[in-house]
């Protein structure tokens, strides 16, 4: 039952594989023992290994913006060639058939449709294939500044379950939703857009059985009581993708974020 390279196999299984009981990765391909031998593979042959598929998360998009998604970091453990296939399944009222090079290791595509668009990314050796995939969100709604000058006015003019987007860039303000179910989307990766609290008070709250969504946004300069960058309470639900909460301070509790009968 000893396991000295722990690997996750006993010496007599070691011995039974032929593989090394004190070495985790018997034939160096990069991949040890256990995870080898549980996969059906040999741990003590380099060739029988699969290529691992490497791509970008899941990703927030808006409505008519490129997106891409990034397979060039995937990996063959016996470094083989690698060719590559992107899938991709759109939602209703879209009419993209594929991305714009199936077989690139980088896909692009415009949506032109709101909704989810499902990604699947296959990696072959020639010998083997191995796929992943991915969800790529995408919003369209009320623009700031474009539409409204300040989230604040955008979050007042919003419908219950609106969706706010935010241009690149950083805004002074701190928001109370008020009840209202919103999703607030920056308009590019988190570092672009910045929501900043200038420390008076807390930069976002959701008190009242919302149903908040983050997306692409830099939560920062709160100060609070409780719950400097982001206070949930009375019931409220909050999704975050992509969302850096950095440099917030709370005088009791939760510098970055506070719950209290709420949901994260």
């Amino acid at each position: 039952s000893e396991d000295p390279d722990v690997d996750g196999l006993t010496n007599l299984k070691e011995i039974e594989l032929g593989s090394s009981p004190i070495a985790t990765d018997t034939d160096e391909d990069g991949v040890d023992d256990g995870t080898e031998e549980s996969a059906g593979h040999s741990p003590i042959d380099p060739r029988d290994n699969v290529p691992i598929p490497v791509h970008d998360g899941d990703q927030w998009a808006v409505l008519g913006d490129l997106v891409s998604i990034d397979g060039s970091n995937s990996r063959d453990p016996n470094l083989d060639l690698l060719t590559y296939t992107w899938n991709i399944t759109v939602p209703a009222g879209s009419a993209i058939t594929d991305v714009d090079d199936p077989t690139a290791s980088i896909a692009t595509f415009t949506p032109d449709a709101a909704g989810s668009y499902d990604l699947e990314f296959l990696v072959s050796d020639g010998k083997v294939s191995r796929s992943s995939t991915l969800i790529v969100e995408v919003v369209d709604g009320s623009i700031v500044p474009t539409d409204y000058p300040t989230i604040t006015e955008a979050i007042a003019g919003s419908s219950f379950g609106g969706t706010i987007i935010l241009e690149p860039g950083s805004y002074a303000e701190n928001l109370n939703l008020e009840g209202k179910d919103i999703r607030l989307v920056g308009r590019g990766d988190a570092n672009s857009t910045i929501i900043d609290g200038s420390l008076l008070g807390t930069v976002i709250i959701g008190v009242a059985e919302e149903e908040i969504t983050l997306a692409n946004l830099t939560i920062t300069g709160g100060y609070a009581e409780n719950g400097g960058g982001l206070q949930l309470g009375g019931g409220a639900v909050l999704h975050a993708h992509n969302v850096i909460i950095r440099d917030n301070f709370a005088s009791q509790h939760g510098g970055g974020l506070y719950i209290e009968r709420g949901t994260l």
